[in-house]
Formats: structure tokens, C-alpha cells, sequence
């Protein structure tokens, strides 16, 4: 302190300026940290738009298999009623005639 004085220096002089580079250093990480958020907060909202989009063409394809699905035992169903028709139409036939 007496050197201080006598050098009219402030004796705290060192240690403000170590805690004004500390400062400025936490400032910088904090902007840094707060850009990277902001990336990432962008890539979160695309990864949940493209998510969404993936997830509706999952449905779409889904119903579309249902429907793929169901048509073969729709069809094979037909396919009896017919032969059943058929065989009665022939059984029909074959009293009709003489």
C-alpha cells in the first residue's frame, strides 16, 4: 500500500484488470454458448417439421397397406360367391335340359 502511494498507483490496479478479463472472457463463452443454442434450437425445429412431414407419409402408407391388404381377401371372397353362383347356374342348366 505504501508503494503504492508513493507511486500514486492504485494497488488494486492488477487485480481489477484480472477480474475485468475474466469478465470479458464469460461474456464471450456466453455469446458463444447462446449462438450454438440458437443453432441448435433452428436444427430442433426442422428436425420436428421433417419428423412431422416422415410421420404423416407414415400414415398415408399405412392406410394404403390396409387397403392393399384387405382387397386380395375382398377379392378372394368374391371369387367364392361367383364359383357358388356358378355351380348353382350349372346345377340349374343341367336340370333344365333334357
Amino acid at each position: 500500500m505504501q508503494y503504492g502511494k508513493l507511486n500514486r498507483e492504485d494497488p488494486f490496479s492488477n487485480v481489477k484488470g484480472l477480474i475485468q478479463d475474466v469478465i470479458n472472457q464469460l461474456e464471450a463463452e456466453a455469446q458463444a454458448e447462446a449462438g450454438e443454442k440458437a443453432y441448435c434450437d433452428e436444427q430442433l425445429s426442422v428436425t420436428k417439421t421433417k419428423k412431422k412431414e416422415l410421420d404423416d407419409n407414415i400414415s398415408k402408407l399405412s392406410v394404403k397397406m390396409d387397403q392393399a391388404t384387405s382387397k386380395p381377401a375382398k377379392l378372394k371372397e368374391q371369387v367364392q360367391e361367383l364359383g357358388s353362383e356358378l355351380a348353382a347356374l350349372t346345377k340349374l342348366q343341367a336340370e333344365m335340359d333334357p
